[in-house]
């Protein structure tokens, strides 16, 4: 497919691409859910992570414009907990205040806020 790539969701995927080819590794593979504020397709997501995360075995898993939902993360997290080897986890846009609201923020391995979100992780009472 071809897709425009000008911000959002396809320049997190173009760059994952380009950096796979560079380091002489498999392309991403993505789960695109194609949720447009209503949480549906976030919630297409978060159920087929939590019953095929095994199968999967993902080395890294990138949250990116998934609509927050704590239950979901949990979930979803737990399911990591039991694999074998746990993935790196990276957390942009929304989900890292989930991961936050969670009370598993310390478990990721990186957040890639912009300068507002930066603002609210910082915030301890937030």
């Amino acid at each position: 497919h071809t897709v425009s790539i000008a911000r959002g969701t396809p320049a997190l995927l173009a760059a994952a691409c380009i950096t796979a080819g560079v380091l002489g590794i498999e392309p991403p593979r993505t789960l695109l859910g194609g949720d447009i504020g209503r949480g549906n397709g976030s919630a297409l997501i978060y159920k087929h992570l939590t019953e095929n995360l095994p199968l999967l075995a993902p080395d890294l898993l990138v949250y990116h414009y998934l609509q927050p939902d704590v239950d979901w993360h949990n979930r979803v997290y737990l399911c990591i907990e039991d694999l074998e080897k746990k993935p790196l986890l990276v957390a942009d846009a929304g989900f890292m205040y989930v991961a936050k609201m969670s009370g598993f923020a310390p478990s990721y391995d990186l957040f890639t806020p912009d300068a507002g979100e930066l603002a609210f992780l910082a915030d301890e009472a937030a």
